[in-house]
């Protein structure tokens, strides 16, 4: 996710910002002042440098993905935080261990089970916490890591942002 900056104002996450305005404009959810004070100053610093809404938010970076792409991979690596969560109950397990033990599994749902159920909505009632996790995180149309190390990165990166955010949630539930 970016994070822009720019003189004398805080951190503005620009995806946060967008899903904020969404939630005033389409449910009255009331900007709070801080919010208000940063869509003054993105708008302002926008007009004056002659750019874009979407570049002084920092969501048009050369090189970067789309909004819709940031927030697909935000959807799909919580759903894999989740699997590697649920895939063992004992809580004393580490969250290596737990991705040590997700990655076969990971691999044979993939190769095995998915392409059976690709088309359906919703997970089947009779999967375990796990593997319905990975469905959601398939849906999402992106590679899945296969390795627990690629799956550890991940984890780690998710617990770092989160769709939980009002914002970002909301304006994920639009994809």
């Amino acid at each position: 996710m970016h994070i822009a900056t720019y003189g004398g104002m805080p951190e503005v996450d620009g995806i946060e910002m967008m899903g904020e305005m969404l939630a005033h404009v389409k449910y009255g959810v009331p900007l709070s002042p801080q919010s208000a004070y940063r869509w003054e100053h993105v708008i302002v610093t926008s007009v004056r440098r002659g750019e874009p809404l979407d570049t002084t938010l920092g969501l048009a970076v050369a090189g970067r993905r789309t909004v819709q792409r940031r927030l697909l991979h935000m959807r799909r690596d919580e759903q894999l935080m989740h699997a590697v969560a649920t895939v063992l109950p004992d809580p004393a397990l580490s969250t290596w261990a737990r991705c040590m033990e997700l990655a076969p599994r990971l691999r044979t749902f993939v190769d095995r089970e998915w392409p059976a159920v690709r088309t359906q909505a919703d997970p089947r009632d009779d999967w375990p916490a796990w593997k319905a996790h990975l469905f959601r995180a398939m849906q999402q149309d992106l590679a899945l890591p296969h390795s627990a190390r690629g799956l550890y990165d991940v984890v780690q990166r998710a617990q770092g942002y989160s769709t939980q955010k009002p914002g970002t949630k909301l304006l994920s539930q639009q994809l």
